[in-house]
């Protein structure tokens, strides 16, 4: 699995910061959670092979037959991925432009519990 890094910024209703976090993580799976709040851990074996699954998929950062656009609005959470030179984000209104991106987004956010705070 290659390293990563995963940052996540959530706002409120009148753009002020709730929860801020950066996750890296190394190629053995374990993570540093930093930020608002600090924890660490480890991807499960399970997590760590989808991960590289995703990373080898076509559509991994950018899905190159997605001519989808959307508005350009910072969403209320707000994540990024960092791969190598391959960097994918959330901030195009919410819209991302790669299902594997958002699956790895995905496994992220629930092991190092980086999720939305409000509903």
């Amino acid at each position: 699995m290659p390293e990563m890094r995963f940052t996540a910024t959530e706002y409120d209703d009148d753009l002020d910061v709730i929860m801020e976090a950066t996750v890296e993580i190394a190629s053995d799976g374990s993570w540093q959670r930093t930020g608002t709040e600090t924890a660490s851990g480890v991807l499960t074996e399970e997590q760590v092979e989808r991960i590289d699954e995703l990373v080898d998929a076509p559509d991994f950062p950018v899905d190159p037959d997605n001519d989808m656009a959307a508005a350009t609005v910072v969403p209320k959470y707000l994540w990024s991925l960092t791969t190598g030179d391959d960097h994918v984000s959330n901030g195009n209104g919410g819209f991302v432009g790669s299902d594997s991106a958002s699956a790895i987004a995905g496994i992220i956010i629930e092991a190092a519990d980086v999720g939305p705070t409000e509903a």
